[in-house]
């Protein structure tokens, strides 16, 4: 699967975000689940209609200049605390497009995290259980 120019683009100027949504759900920096997330969304930004990319590539660009215009350093050059409370004065944004940027990234990230393996594993749900989730989730159609 190859990415065009602007899902590259995009990928970039989202990762720091996806990494500081999974340090905040997990707890930790951990590398498999900021993959996964990276992934999912990656995904879920190449099924989006052309328009649509475009609109949440502008929005992650006017974010990334926000960022620098507020502290003088990129979003990912800043502590984690004050990467945390730069999301959260998006999610808390009276600016609908601020809020919604926000939240499809913390929505998609926790959607990734706990849609994995290794978090079901570690919630003690077995792969048996695990395949009859996704069997309901995808068609509702079980054996």
């Amino acid at each position: 699967m190859r990415l065009n120019y602007l899902q590259n683009i995009f990928i970039t100027m989202t990762h720091p975000i996806i990494v500081a949504y999974v340090f905040d759900v997990v707890g930790k920096n951990d590398e498999e689940y900021t993959n996964l997330a990276v992934r999912f969304i990656r995904d879920v930004f190449q099924k989006m209609q052309p328009v649509h990319q475009w609109g949440l590539s502008v929005l992650a660009l006017c974010f990334n200049v926000w960022q620098f215009c507020t502290h003088g350093k990129t979003f990912s050059a800043l502590a984690f605390p004050k990467q945390r409370a730069s999301l959260k004065k998006w999610e808390a944004s009276r600016i609908p497009l601020a809020a919604d940027f926000a939240s499809f990234f913390l929505t998609l990230t926790v959607t990734a995290i706990y849609d994995s393996q290794k978090m079901l594993d570690q919630l003690g749900v077995g792969k048996k259980e695990y395949l009859k989730l996704q069997c309901f989730y995808n068609s509702g159609i079980c054996r």
